[in-house]
């Protein structure tokens, strides 16, 4: 028995791999038809969750979905508070993705007490939102205004998240925002994560 020549057996395996990727939408296009459309158009990436500072909402290890965002002003990426989202931290010469809640917006009034507990006054509304009330981490107390591209972020599991409380990290600049958490994978299940605050 002869085998196909190189040429043919490149052609064969594009046709079954362009079958297989066609079976797949077919399967997925219903159930996910945003999800699938995103991903073909390059506007989701995929985020592993690192640490459990975000449980019990998303469990460490969790796959999320997120849309891939390019902040030069809070309109510009259509944040809203309450949106999960995945920021970029240089630390020691090196650039990690972290994964934390949006609790305060570019120009919002923030104190954070002793107690970790923290109270967000919106600039928008003049809504009061309070976070961590039942903390025990000990934090510097302060008050702060945040500036035009200044967001402030905590984790969902106050004693147990490093984020914006803590003086080595503070508010984060709207341009390391790398996306907004839209769903979460749950089995073949997505569980949708975008819950506005105000």
């Amino acid at each position: 028995m002869m085998l196909p020549a190189p040429k043919d057996r490149a052609l064969a395996f594009a046709c079954l791999l362009f079958g297989v990727v066609l079976i797949v939408t077919a399967v997925l296009l219903p159930l996910h038809r945003d999800l699938v459309v995103g991903y073909l158009a390059g506007w989701y990436e995929n985020y592993r969750v690192p640490s459990a500072s975000m449980e019990p909402a998303v469990p460490l290890g969790s796959l999320v979905v997120g849309r891939k965002v390019n902040c030069t002003s809070q309109d510009s990426c259509e944040l809203v508070r309450g949106d999960l989202i995945m920021f970029s931290v240089k630390k020691d010469g090196d650039e990690t993705a972290w994964f934390k809640q949006l609790v305060g917006l570019p120009n919002d009034q923030v104190m954070v007490h002793a107690d970790g507990s923290v109270e967000v006054v919106s600039s928008a509304t003049g809504n009061l939102h309070r976070y961590c009330e039942e903390d025990g981490v000990r934090s510097t107390e302060r008050e702060l205004t945040l500036g035009p591209n200044e967001l402030f972020l905590l984790g969902v599991n106050c004693p147990r998240s490093n984020d914006s409380r803590a003086l080595s990290i503070g508010a984060i600049l709207l341009g390391d925002v790398r996306g907004v958490a839209i769903y979460r994978f749950d089995g073949l299940d997505l569980v949708s994560l975008r819950q506005s605050q105000d």
